[in-house]
């Protein structure tokens, strides 16, 4: 399955915007089956990019933060619109998306959701610190199932923004929670083939039981990829 991965978007020490992908999504995305072809954040056509790549999916990966900010009216960055436009096409044409941490976020802002940029100020019991582990909740029955009923797994985190259920975004679904912070680890949109986490399956040595569940599905446009 050919996936367009978007890319970290960072100034180097020459004052020089450059492109970046951690080595850790080729391997573990080529392991489970897929192709990724990066696309540029400063590429100045989306639609001309999408027209010249045979691609079956849309791979929203983490680092960098989500510049729009509602409430402080600050509007996206070169990286926001990059992903808005793909996100954009992928609800047009209903093209399945897989988003990783910044990913879920750029979805959640996207279907006007708003962020928590301060996790720590609400953690007073250090119970999410970054980086860590900590256990989440699956809410959604299939996955239970693919979990021979589990209903609690552990995952990575590196992040300190989040999205809450307070702020998700319109007909966005929840499907793995974080109690103890109200913080949503796992969403999904009701009408498209839009999903995505908030922890790295990446940056496991093996893949969990989870992430492996998600992966197949979304190779295959299975549960939330329908």
């Amino acid at each position: 399955m050919n996936l367009i991965v978007t890319q970290r978007h960072t100034e180097n020490e020459y004052g020089d915007w450059t492109d970046s992908l951690e080595n850790a999504y080729v391997s573990t995305f080529e392991n489970a089956g897929f192709t990724l072809f990066p696309i540029s954040n400063s590429f100045g056509s989306v639609e001309s990019f999408l027209t010249k790549v045979d691609y079956h999916g849309i791979l929203l990966t983490g680092g960098g933060d989500v510049g729009v900010d509602k409430t402080r009216g600050i509007g996206p960055n070169q990286r926001d619109q990059l992903e808005f436009s793909l996100l954009e096409y992928a609800v047009k044409l209903k093209v399945p998306v897989f988003g990783i941490c910044r990913g879920m976020q750029s979805i959640n802002s996207y279907f006007g959701g708003d962020l928590e940029r301060n996790i720590r100020e609400l953690d007073q019991n250090n119970v999410h610190a970054t980086p860590s582990r900590h256990q989440v909740r699956i809410f959604d029955t299939k996955v239970v199932s693919e979990l021979n009923g589990d209903k609690k797994v552990e995952v990575n985190s590196y992040h300190d923004h989040g999205v809450t259920i307070d702020g998700k975004g319109e007909k966005l679904s929840v499907f793995a929670f974080f109690e103890p912070l109200n913080l949503v680890e796992g969403l999904y949109h009701e009408e498209f083939p839009i999903a995505a986490v908030q922890w790295h399956p990446e940056r496991e040595e093996r893949l969990q039981r989870i992430d492996s569940i998600l992966l197949e599905a979304f190779k295959n446009k299975e549960l939330f990829w329908k």
